[in-house]
């Protein structure tokens, strides 16, 4: 028995291991996407409350960075949307689910909008002394609630843990929680941010605080894509 075990190892080549496949492909780049956007936004608007916190900032530094912070969620929003690819476009079900994904792509779209409008007017200022930065903010904080709202719409079940709970379930409770603080931190910022730079220390510490959470949603971002 063991002369003819042996004999068929020899003679018989031994088994190939299977390519590894990408069979979702477009899910893979979305959670990439997703990831790498929150990273970007975070990183982006930490380094932009670094530079409003010190004595002399330079518009043109700090315009850029929260441009590119900008540009950062609007790489998620596109992730996100290339992870659930059926939400909005191909779902013929119009229940909750749908209109709290409407209501997501809705207000990260804005909110990403509206915070690259903040940074484009960073320092500019109308005839009364005014900047439209501040207005752009507030704006970025309200559409960042009407995200939390639609995503809480969108996953209700997950969250509640209808049908068991799973890792993606802390996904949205770290998205919503912090999504609500930085949604509260950009009403801070329009209110406290003074195109003289009078306030600039707590301006800037509200702007510490969006980077910090952007971070956290990346994290959350991918337990959400990999689970």
């Amino acid at each position: 028995m063991q002369h003819n075990q042996q004999t068929r190892g020899y003679d018989e080549p031994e088994p190939k291991p299977e390519p590894v496949e990408c069979t979702e492909p477009i899910k893979y780049t979305g959670v990439t996407l997703f990831i790498i956007g929150f990273v970007l936004s975070g990183v982006l608007m930490i380094v932009s409350a670094a530079e409003l916190d010190k004595k002399k900032p330079d518009d043109d530094d700090l315009q850029t960075y929260v441009i590119i912070s900008a540009v950062g969620l609007m790489i998620a929003l596109i992730g996100f949307f290339l992870i659930e690819p059926n939400g909005v476009c191909a779902d013929r079900e119009r229940g909750q689910r749908y209109f709290g994904l409407m209501l997501v792509l809705i207000g990260f779209g804005g909110a990403s909008g509206f915070v690259l409008g903040v940074g484009i007017n960073l320092g500019k200022v109308n005839k009364v002394g005014e900047s439209a930065a501040q207005s752009f903010a507030y704006l970025a904080g309200v559409f960042t609630f009407i995200k939390s709202l639609g995503w809480i719409l969108a996953y209700m079940s997950e969250m509640t843990c209808v049908n068991g709970c799973q890792p993606r379930a802390a996904a949205h409770y770290l998205l919503v929680i912090f999504s609500l603080i930085i949604g509260g931190m950009w009403m801070g910022f329009g209110y406290e941010y003074d195109y003289k730079y009078h306030n600039s220390d707590d301006a800037a510490v509200m702007l510490y605080i969006i980077g910090v959470c952007d971070l956290i949603r990346s994290i959350a971002a991918l337990l959400f894509g990999v689970f």
